[in-house]
């Protein structure tokens, strides 16, 4: 019932206000509204909705396509971390499950090029252990040595980093695997809360990440 209120609140219907009120009496875009609210506030595989957006206001109708993109990309989301769970549940061999999350990641985000670094902890320093979409002179070259740069930052800071525009300039190797990137992320791998690495997506259309 919350998550239908919250995405009618949204959709500029509070229910509350017409919580006693007839369906009937609503206006169509009333109807609409929380007719469309009910449909994507509860858990289904399957939307089957007739021209969902008549009756709708200029905002509401923007609102539902965002509220649309949203539910397909929580999809998208579970798949990755069924596939990712799947690769863990499968195989020990860590350049396999690696590789298997700079994949999911690829397609989840819609990346052109990624990398994970993990942590030698004897040198203190991040190290390139798997990568796709790099040239190979760049993996060697990131995994020679790396103790700098963004993704020495994100791990120190256990935040994530998103990198655009002018300040690709200044990213590391491990980073940025063509000249025409033009967005990177880069994401703390925390294991039982513990860092232990790095995971690197980049694109060369700013709008994928």
């Amino acid at each position: 019932v919350k998550a239908i209120e919250a995405i009618a609140e949204r959709l500029g219907l509070d229910v509350k206000t017409f919580a006693k009120q007839p369906f009937l009496k609503l206006s169509g875009g009333q109807k609409q509204k929380l007719l469309i609210a009910i449909a994507l506030g509860r858990e289904a595989e399957l939307l089957i909705m007739d021209e969902p957006t008549a009756n709708l206001d200029p905002e509401a109708r923007h609102t539902f396509f965002k509220l649309l993109a949203e539910r397909a990309l929580r999809a998208r989301e579970i798949e990755t971390l069924t596939y990712v769970a799947s690769s863990l549940n499968r195989s020990l061999d860590l350049q396999t499950i690696l590789d298997d999350i700079i994949k999911a990641a690829l397609e989840l985000v819609d990346g052109e090029g990624g990398s994970v670094m993990l942590l030698d902890p004897e040198k203190q320093k991040l190290r390139l252990y798997a990568a796709r979409g790099l040239d190979n002179q760049i993996v060697e070259q990131a995994s020679r040595d790396i103790g700098q740069g963004i993704a020495w930052q994100v791990f120190q800071t256990r935040r994530p980093l998103l990198t655009q525009g002018a300040l690709l300039g200044a990213a590391p190797v491990e980073f940025v695997h063509h000249k025409r990137v033009t967005s990177s992320i880069s994401m703390p791998l925390v294991l039982e809360d513990e860092i232990i690495g790095v995971l690197n997506v980049n694109s060369t259309r700013p709008e994928r990440l």
